[in-house]
């Protein structure tokens, strides 16, 4: 993502050598934490008292059709033509440095820090200047999708990479930066430890993914199936509105998902972010997508991908950092029965 002058002028540039991202363990708490000082150049559309849907704003977007210029070659584009609807491109402000490079020589075994790995890529989801998801026409909406698809499968390719994610912040309450509708890619050269703990539990018990589908049916809490896929309110939401979506049979990697669960995916993220903008006005949000490791194979038995999604309806506060369990205000058959509109 390019910066205007503004924030040029503003926010001094590191050098490239006390930019390269890092990746801090720290000793007491196992916590790790990805240390990328170029993220604090980032333009903030977001939260500015200028109108980010105004016509000046698409003007300047990087991700508007037409301005292809002010972003980095695309990686990916679909379809590959110039009327394009959905697009790939490297992150200009990444937490992760390319396979293979480091400015900082191989680390000491026992080391807290090391050279953060990996890709950090955006995806376009549309080439006008929409800023929620319910304003993309579903057609082009599902080919965002098919990208995304088709790049988790490029990554899954490369040895030196061992884990990928897609996640979104949507609205500035979420993370986001800039008004025009993305998605991150961030594909790293280790599994993190809350996918470990995943693993490790499915390896435990194979079938807990089929359990949790099973008890959401019983309980009233899944709002829509579509294609391969159930979306339903966890048992323990951590906002209103929470939901998870997971295939109704094991498949370990996105990746590896049929044409059809895509187009299912795509659906229900649309209809679930357009329900949502009608019950709180345009809550902002994030959603993530889980999967097992690139090695894992079909060495886990049970394991499912699924996507979380959680909107930023209260903040997060002492109680919630200082013991990790969160508070939230509505029980979630009630949220279920929401948003499936009885």
């Amino acid at each position: 993502m390019p910066s205007n002058d503004d924030h040029q002028q503003s926010k001094p540039r590191t050098s490239d050598s006390a930019s390269a991202p890092q990746l801090c363990r720290d000793p007491l708490s196992q916590t790790s934490v990805f240390l990328a000082p170029r993220r604090g150049e980032r333009p903030i559309e977001l939260g500015e008292s200028a109108d980010a849907s105004s016509s000046s704003a698409h003007a300047r977007c990087p991700f508007c059709s037409g301005n292809e210029q002010l972003a980095p070659p695309d990686v990916l584009r679909f379809p590959r033509v110039d009327a394009w609807q959905a697009r790939i491109v490297p992150n200009r402000y990444p937490v992760v440095g390319d396979p293979g490079y480091s400015t900082h020589g191989n680390p000491q075994p026992d080391s807290l820090t090391r050279p953060a790995v990996g890709m950090h890529e955006v995806l376009i989801e549309s080439p006008h200047h929409d800023t929620r998801v319910e304003q993309v026409h579903p057609a082009t909406w599902a080919v965002s999708w098919q990208a995304a698809w088709q790049r988790m499968q490029a990554f899954a390719d490369r040895p030196e990479l061992r884990w990928a994610m897609l996640f979104k912040n949507a609205g500035a309450r979420a993370g986001a930066s800039l008004a025009h509708v993305h998605s991150q890619l961030v594909a790293l050269d280790f599994v993190p430890p809350v996918i470990r703990e995943k693993t490790a539990l499915l390896e435990h018990t194979p079938t807990l993914h089929q359990q949790v589908l099973d008890q959401a049916r019983s309980e009233g809490r899944l709002w829509a199936e579509e294609g391969g896929l159930a979306a339903f309110v966890p048992a323990a939401p951590r906002q209103p509105f929470e939901s998870c979506l997971m295939p109704l049979s094991p498949e370990a990697h996105f990746h590896h998902t049929s044409p059809e669960t895509v187009a299912a995916i795509a659906t229900l993220t649309h209809r679930y972010t357009t329900r949502l903008a009608s019950l709180t006005e345009s809550a902002d949000y994030n959603w993530w997508l889980h999967q097992a490791a690139f090695d894992t194979r079909s060495g886990v038995p049970g394991w499912r991908w699924h996507l979380e999604i959680m909107p930023r309806l209260t903040q997060l506060a002492g109680f919630e950092l200082g013991t990790g369990c969160h508070i939230t205000t509505m029980p979630p058959l009630h949220a279920a029965t929401l948003l499936r509109g009885d």
